[in-house]
């Protein structure tokens, strides 16, 4: 999610998720949503709508009025708006090489659907966005020392996903591995970085649509267990998110909302069950 930093380059730029809708609707009315296609169930022709599936992405976002306004589908949206990174071929597949810029998304929403950050009365997008409460980071004296949280996803990808964060204290910020590699940006060169981690647990469910490998379903409304990681200490807490358009908040132990520390926030959706050890 990008609003006060440019990215030159954000990708791969993958298909959408029924749980990342979940996930944008919360963002106010019309955030921009740019993707590769999406998981579509067909309820006309049958297709990938086998034994009950739910994984129409795309259904959900005719339904809600997103398709062809908010919604930046590469599959209509031409180049140089996406474009192709053909030196990646060689390793890794197609799907994994459409990239795009926010500032050449911006711009097509701008000169394209007449979207801008104020709608035509010149009301801004987030008169009715409802924030994170935020606050600055700790002091070095009151920082703690959980310097390493380590989480995977999948059991049979664990070698190849695992991720792990490590705490510089002095910077108070957190570096990412994945794979047992540093994960870099590509547009910095530098490794990922992020002032507060999050690890959601929720149910985790497959989308019976027919694909080989199968699309998978996570459950991101209502709560449910969290951990939270700032300022170098660990957070044990609870998500909850009444509806798709609510913000998901997390909740300490007594009842009190947590506060985001000033800075990037990464959050990282688990199955429950899972173990992050730190």
């Amino acid at each position: 999610m990008f609003y006060c930093q440019d990215a030159s380059f954000v990708g791969p730029v993958r298909s959408a998720r029924v749980h990342f809708m979940t996930m944008l609707r919360e963002y106010g009315e019309y955030p921009l949503y740019g993707h590769v296609g999406g998981a579509n169930c067909d309820e006309t022709t049958g297709s990938g709508c086998a034994n009950g599936a739910k994984a129409d992405a795309l259904g959900i976002i005719n339904k809600i009025g997103w398709g062809n306004y908010n919604d930046l589908n590469q599959f209509g949206v031409p180049f140089p708006y996406f474009w192709r990174d053909y030196e990646r071929l060689p390793n890794v597949a197609t799907e994994h090489t459409v990239y795009s810029s926010t500032t050449k998304l911006w711009d097509f929403a701008k000169l394209k659907r007449e979207l801008t950050n104020v709608d035509s009365d010149g009301v801004a997008w987030d008169k009715t966005f409802e924030s994170w409460k935020f606050a600055e980071g700790a002091d070095v004296a009151n920082r703690g020392t959980v310097s390493k949280i380590q989480l995977g996803f999948w059991n049979s990808f664990a070698n190849d996903f695992s991720v792990v964060w490590n705490y510089d204290k002095a910077k108070n910020t957190y570096y990412r591995t994945n794979g047992g590699k540093l994960h870099l940006d590509k547009n910095t060169a530098k490794p990922l970085d992020a002032k507060n981690i999050i690890a959601v647990f929720a149910k985790e469910s497959p989308a019976n649509d027919g694909y080989e490998g199968g699309h998978i379903l996570y459950q991101l409304t209502g709560e449910g267990d969290a951990l939270v990681f700032q300022n170098g200490k660990a957070i044990k807490a609870t998500w909850k998110k009444a509806d798709p358009e609510s913000r998901m908040r997390w909740y300490d132990e007594d009842g009190k909302e947590i506060s985001i520390v000033k800075g990037k926030v990464f959050v990282e959706i688990q199955p429950i069950g899972n173990t992050v050890t730190y």
